[in-house]
C-alpha cells in the first residue's frame, strides 16, 4: 500500500508556495497584517519545505498525519499543528492544537 501514501502525499492540498499575509491573537483579538509577506513557505511534494523570512531562509519539512494535522518541523523543532484550507487558496496554520492562540494565515502565491 506504499503507493497510496506515495499518491496521498503528491496530492497534498499543502504543496506549493504560501505567503504569510496575516496574523491574529485570538485570545486578544490582535491583528498582524502583513504587505509584503512576513514569510514566504514552500512545502514540496517529497515532505521537505523551505521557509524565508526577514531574507533568511530555514529548511524543514511536513507531514500530514491524517485530518486537519500535519507534524511541521523548522529549525529542528517538530510540531504538530492544525491546518485549514479555505478553499483552493487560503489556509490557517494554528498554533499547536489550541485554536485559542495564535492563528496565522496564508495564501498560496505559487
Amino acid at each position: 500500500m506504499w503507493y497510496m501514501f506515495i499518491d496521498n502525499l503528491l496530492s497534498d492540498r499543502i504543496i506549493g508556495t504560501w505567503g504569510n499575509y496575516k496574523d491574529v491573537h485570538v485570545s486578544e483579538n490582535d491583528v498582524d497584517n502583513h504587505n509584503p509577506y512576513y514569510s514566504i513557505t514552500t512545502f514540496n511534494s517529497d515532505g521537505s519545505a523551505s521557509i524565508t523570512a526577514n531574507s533568511v531562509e530555514f529548511q524543514g519539512s511536513w507531514e500530514h498525519i491524517g485530518g486537519s494535522s500535519y507534524k511541521l518541523t523548522q529549525i529542528g523543532v517538530s510540531k504538530t499543528q492544525k491546518i485549514d484550507f479555505l478553499g483552493t487558496n487560503k489556509m490557517i496554520i494554528y498554533n499547536g492544537d489550541r485554536n485559542d492562540e495564535w492563528s496565522y494565515y496564508y495564501e498560496k502565491i505559487a
